[in-house]
């Protein structure tokens, strides 16, 4: 898709003079007029990043589609702003919109990014004008042009540059301020196009956009740690911490103007970024507070999931999440309050309850209840809600359906959900199980929402999903596995989800199972790869206890921060 194979510019200052010089040779005028009249600003920078290659082909002379590494020794000693890193790689780094057919618009916007590169008068350097033709148009096809431009439309910052204007001129300000208002169109300091006096806004402002590979990976919050400015007033980037950061707190910058009205910015974000209510987690069970929220960018395709959840017509599951309810009600209306700890869960976590799908496992989990009394159930009012191969979509159908405690709230929930979501993308292979962890993450993201909404005083501990091996025999315990960077995927967005309340926290006890040089699965803990032993169901509530022990006994304060005031000025545009 486009070109891929790594490249090296001539040199990182002469590379901007010789792109500017490729762009002042295309005729982009349509282009660029199209992106006026749109209020557009991504094209120009499309057509910037088409120059950079070019000048990167044009230097070296070999087509970068064909896996040849671009090189030069370079150096013309012109100075101008460093080029660093490669754009192309760069840019396959950052998340990104997923749009399965570009629209008419981006359709439009590529012919005529083709056409002004095409205007490019041929010399020695580009080869002959057949040549060229022909080069072109395969280079920068329109799926090139889609990969990029979906990283772009989510990634790209605002940068305002205004003019120090005399302290008594109150009619610049008025012509700074306005033009800051209407910035949004595109201009000669966003597309990096030949300045024009027809493309520079009033009182010599300038805004444009620009993509930072760092500051990309920096998730959105309404109430941001660190604050986005230009402090050179150009487009060189510094964050700054808004607030006191404690170690250990995940960064965050707010993506659209964070002193927005909820329901602005909720539109902002959703228009914006791809996220919807269901990608918002309110995590503070005040309702009076939900206006304080938290977003939170899960990588990879933003495209949305199934949510909904689901029930099985299993007559065998029907009874088992019926046992559980009337678990749940009879510990509720008991004398002793209800249930201090709860696990939720997994074929993982049923074998506590001395079953499998509901019913008595005998001589597979044989010594396990034993093992959950030992640890939890001699300690603390525990039950083990939890049936074997259900997802995340049935764990929260069971959650809305009767197994949340309505009287008495845990001291501590603990899940573990999600592997068989990655079993069931297995018949698509490597990329079915990565598909299948994005939807189990926004699942979790919504288990975690029930759980904090009806029980806001409750800790809620996730854990990281245990290994799981191969379906092939031969490599049953080998480690990576085709489930392992789903796995690892899935279990680094849950410990990010916790990074944002005090009250989620996440444990991670996968390594205990893996053994050897090469970190396989030790068979002895995993038999089948996938479900410890009784061995390894030891190994797994000797991990989990020490968490649980402080969660319940001497749990962490928790603070209720008021909201922020004031915001980042910059944002993302």
């Amino acid at each position: 898709m486009g070109p891929e194979a790594a490249f090296q510019l001539p040199s990182q200052g002469a590379a901007y003079v010789m792109a500017c010089a490729v762009m002042r040779l295309c005729d982009f005028g349509p282009l660029i007029e199209s992106c006026r009249q749109a209020g557009e600003k991504l094209p120009l920078m499309m057509a910037r990043l088409a120059c950079i290659i070019v000048t990167a082909w044009q230097s070296g002379g070999v087509d970068v589609l064909r896996g040849g590494r671009i090189g030069g020794s370079g150096g013309s000693g012109v100075q101008g702003p460093v080029l660093r890193g490669n754009p192309v790689e760069d840019l396959d780094q950052l998340c990104f919109a997923n749009v399965p057919s570009p629209p008419p618009p981006w359709r439009d916007m590529h012919a005529m990014l083709l056409e002004g590169l095409l205007s490019h008068p041929s010399n020695s350097n580009l080869g002959s004008a057949a040549v060229w033709r022909e080069i072109v148009p395969e280079m920068f096809g329109l799926d090139w042009y889609s990969w990029a431009l979906s990283r772009l439309h989510i990634n790209v910052f605002r940068v305002d540059t205004v003019p120090e204007q005399p302290a008594l001129d109150r009619s610049a300000m008025l012509k700074a301020a306005a033009a800051l208002v209407s910035g949004s169109s595109a201009s000669a300091g966003n597309s990096g196009v030949a300045p024009s006096s027809s493309l520079a806004p009033s009182a010599g402002h300038t805004t444009g956009g620009a993509v930072y590979l760092l500051a990309s990976m920096l998730n959105h919050s309404c109430e941001p740690n660190l604050d986005v400015t230009f402090p050179y007033n150009n487009a060189v980037v510094a964050l700054v911490a808004a607030r006191s950061i404690p170690k250990g707190e995940q960064l965050c910058i707010s993506y659209v103007d964070a002193d927005l009205a909820h329901e602005p910015r909720r539109l902002a974000l959703e228009h914006g970024y791809g996220f919807s209510s269901l990608a918002v987690v309110f995590l503070l069970g005040n309702p009076s507070t939900r206006h304080r929220c938290r977003h939170l960018v899960l990588g990879g395709e933003l495209a949305r999931p199934e949510t909904e959840p689901r029930s099985k017509p299993d007559v065998w599951w029907q009874q088992a999440h019926e046992t559980l309810v009337k678990e749940v009600e009879e510990a509720d209306a008991g004398q002793a309050r209800g249930f201090e700890l709860l696990f939720y869960g997994d074929s993982i976590l049923e074998a506590y309850r001395g079953t499998s799908r509901g019913e008595p496992c005998n001589e597979s989990c044989e010594g396990v209840p034993e093992i959950f009394r030992d640890y939890f159930g001699s300690k603390y009012r525990a039950g083990v809600l939890a049936i074997g191969g259900d997802q995340t979509a049935h764990l929260l159908w069971r959650m809305r359906h009767g197994e949340v405690p309505e009287k008495h709230a845990p001291k501590v929930v603990v899940i573990h959900i999600g592997t068989n979501d990655l079993g069931a993308g297995a018949d698509q292979g490597e990329p079915g199980i990565f598909n299948a962890a994005r939807g189990a993450i926004w699942r979790i993201i919504l288990t975690i929402r029930e759980l904090r909404d009806r029980l806001p005083e409750s800790h809620v501990l996730l854990l990281g999903l245990l290994p799981r091996g191969s379906p092939l025999p031969f490599y049953r315990y080998h480690q990576p596995s085709i489930y392992s960077h789903a796995i690892s995927l899935l279990s680094s967005r849950i410990k990010a989800i916790t990074s944002v309340d005090g009250h989620l926290h996440f444990l991670d006890c996968a390594d205990h199972f893996l053994s050897g040089p090469h970190g396989s699965i030790n068979p002895d803990l995993m038999p089948d790869a996938l479900h410890p032993s009784k061995a390894g169901y030891e190994l797994l509530a000797e991990c989990m206890a020490p968490t649980i022990v402080t969660l319940i006994e001497h749990p962490p304060p928790v603070a209720h921060p008021s909201r922020a005031s004031g915001g980042a000025s910059n944002t993302r545009s």
